[in-house]
């Protein structure tokens, strides 16, 4: 089934198609799918939304509305959630996905939830709903379509194949070499219901023990008796859990005490399991953060927790719902979740339960009232033994009312290891929580309401008595940040205190009593004042993250040297910064302070701003002092002169230069081979070439980018100098169209290159001929950009010819007035302009076009935003010559 491009995509403004089956079955694996692959190009906007078992229509509004995909499309905006998303959507063609829905729905709640996402003026608009309940699935269909996928267990050749695949990979050998595990293969399966999910995590404890034996004590599991039907995959997922190691079963069960659905960080997931105590130091001097990971990578392989890849930089890790039920269900001795959407407590509490979660998913006033009260229940009658807890998690927002009586179950919970408060919305004093290992505070405001971007709400001021603090984390705390109690150097024991950006960091006095700690993003030298002196980081030799600001300050290499940057053998990332407002020649003007700055071998990552000397460091550029794990390089307004050769740093992979306006000479032969990125961006004095010895060729170079550059280097555009040099080259940035577009660089890049950003050149009103023909050897691109060319009045006239061009952007093209002759390429699947591209007389002119030409095909998929800012329009092949 296209699911995307049905008949209904284009004839109706809004389609909703639930997608039915029993837990495990793959609905959330199936809309991830849609969402990630093939809804990518073909929506505007794509919003991801988990509903569980409290149908509330203000919380589902508010989530959607501070979703990733809508937080900076709603900046600026005022008015009810409702009125918000309208505005955004109005022109959008978009995706919604609901995942997760419980019959607790019904027609009237549907319906105004439904009501912002009518009003667009696009057709070809979805709402995805997965579900386990076909009476959902009536309810939320629309007259749009009848449609309903159904998913039921894979039939029985498909299954045996997706096990088999689970259990061997790709490994065709190991299981042609395991034939004798063939019939007690088929027999296990058989009991798996015909379930994805039971398959993956049955599969994965088999693949870890390819033997009979093994496999039989599997098959012969008592567990598999209290199968109660033919849909009931538990006691798989329960026989899995049963084999894992000890240590990952600990790891795994705590985690039921998070909400359903609930998304995490490797490293709030991997601090908390520090805070608990449950990561104990191994062998070879691994650290607890190592053991940590290591733990997350075994439960992720034996199918226990999901990993959501989000961007190229952003991971985020899940629970699917029926191993979140596993893990309340193994871990009911010891841990207890309520949540406010079920009033009535539990029947049975163990006195055994030593950890607490509560979930505030109701914004019913009523709701939380009477939950406030059957929680008063449970502790002044002795039911939830207080005194016994380790753990308080709250998920969810702390009003007023909940947070007083949250302040007194704290102040009698006086074990308390680990306190998780993400959603403070009024100040609550602590008691001296003497046995705390982890707190987690966080303030949010509520974006719609357009309420200053700090919530009036102070830090606890016993903050800096919990003296066994181990992480403190307050990456969400939106309140007051001048406030941070100035003897917090006292927490002696802390490890991470996580922060965001540079909040917090700088106003640390005394920081070397930290001795323990981590990561420290800004330390701002203070030599007036006590306690900011440089020598207060020599004393933090566990320090993995660190960035020194302010290094004006700093007149000689042996205050520089007190900092013991060379000692600190853990450190990987570390960022050194002179201010820009001093002049260059107060910044380490003879180089002497960043000398004394000497790095330790393993450093993987160093930054370098507004260093002034004429040279760099010696120790850089020495075979035998320089960092050799070293992987990405930063230099952004030194003044150097010179740049050390770096060919030795083997590891390195990515160095970017920015305006080092002194620079002189440039060129491979500073470099080491294997190089994947490089970035020169305003190096307006280069002079000279260093090709280096024997033709030294980039060879492992994937990402170029060199812009407000000098136009030439040796008699020779810099562009087309590097490009010589780079015979793999898939990526390329430069406002050097002149180098860029001409015949060796091409003919070098036509089989590799397939992103390129051609960028501000403003004096251009067209491409030459020669410039057009070069353009179309460049046979593998896949994606173009024009940035800023104020002048350009058409684009090139052989694009028609880039036959695997996919996308098309451009940006700040204000004097654009047509489309090439012969049109674009059938290949290209996204157009997008930007910031009033084209002339005004022209948008006026594209409007109708385009408006006529979706009135006659109305099965195209093309799309028009109408404001000048965001212009989208997909196969632009069909359209030639519009005026």
């Amino acid at each position: 089934m296209d699911i995307i491009t049905g008949d209904w995509s284009s004839h109706y403004d809004l389609t909703v198609l639930p997608i039915v089956g029993l837990g495990g079955m793959g609905k959330t694996t199936l809309a991830q799918h849609i969402y990630n692959k093939e809804a990518e190009t073909y929506f505007d906007v794509r919003i991801w939304a988990c509903v569980s078992t409290d149908f509330s229509v203000p919380r589902l509004l508010k989530d959607i509305l501070e979703s990733k995909s809508l937080h900076e499309l709603s900046k600026g905006l005022t008015g009810t959630p409702e009125k918000q998303i309208e505005q955004i959507l109005t022109s959008k063609r978009f995706l919604l996905v609901l995942d997760d829905m419980w019959d607790t729905v019904n027609n009237d709640g549907w319906d105004r939830l439904l009501a912002p996402f009518r009003k667009g003026q696009t057709k070809g608009n979805m709402i995805l709903v997965t579900t386990r309940s076909p009476s959902v699935a009536q309810i939320v269909k629309v007259k749009t379509t009848d449609s309903t996928i159904e998913l039921e267990g894979l039939d029985q050749v498909a299954f045996r194949e997706f096990f088999q695949s689970c259990v061997f990979g790709d490994d065709n050998k190991s299981k042609d070499d395991h034939k004798e595990l063939d019939d007690i293969g088929e027999e296990i399966m058989k009991k798996l219901k015909g379930s994805p999910l039971a398959a993956k995590t049955v599969g994965r404890l088999l693949r870890n023990n390819l033997d009979q034996n093994h496999w039989k004590r599997v098959l012969d599991s008592k567990e598999w008796e209290l199968q109660t039907g033919d849909t009931d995959i538990m006691p798989a997922l329960k026989l899995s859990y049963d084999f894992l190691p000890f240590h990952l079963q600990h790891c795994f069960s705590y985690c039921a005490l998070f909400p359903e659905d609930y998304r995490f960080t490797s490293q709030q997931l991997i601090h908390w399991w520090t805070g608990l105590g449950i990561l104990q130091p191994g062998p070879q001097n691994r650290s607890l953060e190592e053991i940590g990971q290591t733990y997350l990578d075994d439960l992720i392989n034996h199918g226990f927790i999901k990993k959501d890849t989000i961007s190229s930089t952003d991971t985020e890790y899940s629970i699917h719902d029926l191993l979140h039920d596993l893990g309340l269900k193994v871990a009911s001795r010891e841990c207890l979740s309520l949540n406010s959407s079920n009033v009535v407590p539990p029947a049975e509490i163990w006195p055994s339960v030593r950890h607490l979660s509560i979930i505030l998913d109701s914004v019913d006033d009523g709701k939380i009232a009477d939950f406030i009260s059957g929680l008063r229940e449970l502790v002044f009658g002795r039911r939830l033994k207080i005194d016994n807890l380790q753990t308080l998690m709250v998920f969810g927002k702390l009003d007023e009312n909940f947070t007083d009586f949250l302040g007194y179950l704290i102040k009698k919970a006086s074990s308390l290891r680990v306190v998780n408060l993400e959603n403070m919305q009024s100040r609550m004093e602590f008691p001296t929580l003497c046995h705390l290992r982890y707190l987690r505070l966080g303030c949010k405001r509520d974006l719609w309401l357009g309420l200053e971007p700090q919530l009036e709400i102070h830090l606890p001021s016993m903050l800096s008595r919990f003296y066994h603090l181990r992480i403190l984390d307050l990456q969400e705390w939106n309140g007051f940040k001048s406030h941070l109690p100035r003897d917090v150097s006292n927490l002696t024991k802390l490890s991470h205190f996580d922060v965001w950006h540079h909040d917090f960091h700088p106003d640390i006095c005394n920081v070397g009593k930290l001795h323990l700690l981590q990561e420290l993003n800004k330390f701002e030298v203070r030599n007036e004042s006590t306690g900011f002196e440089l020598k207060e980081l020599g004393k933090l030799n566990k320090l993995r993250e660190l960035g020194i600001y302010a290094l004006e300050r700093i007149n000689t290499k042996e205050e520089a040297a007190e900092a013991k940057l060379i000692e600190k053998q853990w450190l990987q990332k570390l960022e050194l910064v002179w201010s820009r407002s001093v002049p260059g020649f107060l910044c380490d003007g003879e180089g002497l302070v960043l000398e004394g700055l000497r790095t330790p071998r393993n450093l993987q990552s160093l930054r370098i701003v507004g260093h002034g000397s004429h040279s760099g460091p010696t120790w850089l550029g020495s075979k035998q002092h320089s960092p050799k794990a070293l992987q990405l390089l930063y230099l952004k307004g030194v003044n150097w002169e010179l740049f050390p050769s770096l060919v030795h740093l083997e590891r390195l992979r990515d160095i970017e230069l920015c305006y080092m306006r002194s620079l002189k000479e440039l060129g491979p032969g500073y470099f080491a081979k294997t190089l994947k990125s490089l970035t020169l961006i305003g190096l307006t004095g280069l002079e000279s070439w260093v090709p280096g010895d024997h033709g030294h060729l980039l060879s492992s170079l994937e990402k170029l980018q060199i812009t407000e550059c000098s136009p030439l280097v040796s008699g020779y555009p810099l562009v087309s100098l590097f490009i010589q040099h780079s015979p793999i080259l898939s990526h390329l940035v430069t406002d050097d169209l002149t180098g860029a577009l001409a015949v060796p660089t091409c003919s070098i890049l036509s089989s590799s290159l397939s992103r390129l950003i051609l960028s501000g050149s403003e004096g251009v009103k067209s491409f030459t001929e020669q410039q057009e023909d070069v353009l179309v050897l460049l046979t593998s691109l896949q994606y173009l950009k024009l940035d800023y060319f104020p002048s350009l009045l058409c684009l090139p006239a052989g694009l028609h010819k880039l036959g695997n061009l996919k996308t098309l952007e451009i940006s700040c093209c204000s004097s654009l007035r047509s489309l090439p002759e012969n049109g674009l390429p059938s290949s290209l699947q996204e157009f997008i302009s930007r910031e009033d591209c084209f002339h005004k007389r022209c948008i006026e002119e594209l409007n109708t076009a385009c408006k006529n030409y979706t009135r006659d095909h109305p099965g195209i998929k093309l799309q028009f935003l109408e404001d000048n800012t965001l212009y989208k329009i997909r196969e632009w092949h069909k359209i030639r010559n519009l005026w």
